[in-house]
C-alpha cells in the first residue's frame, strides 16, 4: 500500500444511554481535520485518516463511553517504506459489543466482530 492512500477503522458499539465514541491516536485525542474524518451512524463510528504519510504510524484506539462505563478497542498501524502492516489488539470489557474493521482502500483486510 501506498502512503498517499487511506484506511479507515470502525467500531460498532450499542448501549443505554447512547455510547459516544473518541478517537485517539498514541495517546492524543483526535480531532477532524481534511486528512482525518470522523464519523458515526447509527451504532457504526468510523475513523478515516486519508492521504497516509509515515507520521501517521501508531496506536490508534477507539474509547466507548455511557455513564455505565467505558470500552475500548486498538489496532497499531506500521508504515513502512510504501507498504502498510497491520496489527490488531481487541480488548472487551463486561458484556458489551463491539466490532473493529480495519479496511485496504482496495480490499477488505479485516472485518471482526466481538
Amino acid at each position: 500500500m501506498f502512503e498517499s492512500l487511506s484506511t479507515t477503522y470502525f467500531v460498532q458499539a450499542t448501549g443505554i444511554p447512547r455510547p459516544t465514541a473518541t478517537w485517539i491516536k498514541d495517546g492524543v485525542a483526535l480531532s477532524a481535520s481534511d486528512r482525518v474524518v470522523i464519523t458515526e451512524e447509527g451504532d457504526t463510528y468510523r475513523l478515516e485518516v486519508k492521504d497516509l504519510v509515515m507520521a501517521d504510524s501508531g496506536v490508534y484506539k477507539c474509547k466507548i463511553t455511557n455513564r455505565l462505563g467505558e470500552v475500548s478497542q486498538e489496532a497499531k498501524l506500521d508504515l513502512t517504506g510504501k507498504h502498510l502492516f497491520l496489527s490488531i489488539c481487541i480488548f472487551q470489557l463486561n458484556a458489551s459489543r463491539m466490532s473493529l474493521g480495519v479496511k485496504h482502500p482496495r480490499r477488505p483486510i479485516l472485518d471482526y466482530v466481538l
